[in-house]
């Protein structure tokens, strides 16, 4: 007997991408509250990272989670 696969299989497109200008933005918050230094080359880290917290939020763009991030009173920086 054969059982069909019922799982869906999401390509990447599917999924929020951190484009470099928001990561730009958002390793520079990063760098100034913390001190740490992100590197071009950590931006898939840091969007994979950031995945929980989008959905947490209920946003579905990057573009909108720089934009919480720049304007919002919350405290932000614990998440990122």
């Amino acid at each position: 007997m054969l059982l069909k696969s019922t799982s869906t299989v999401h390509s990447d497109s599917a999924l929020p991408q951190l484009d470099l200008a928001g990561f730009t933005l958002l390793a520079t918050v990063i760098g100034q509250a913390a001190g740490i230094n992100l590197g071009s080359d950590k931006r898939l880290m840091v969007q994979t990272r950031l995945m929980r917290r989008l959905r947490q939020l209920q946003l579905t763009t990057f573009a909108e989670y720089v934009r919480y991030v720049t304007t919002s009173t919350t405290q932000e920086l614990p998440h990122l």
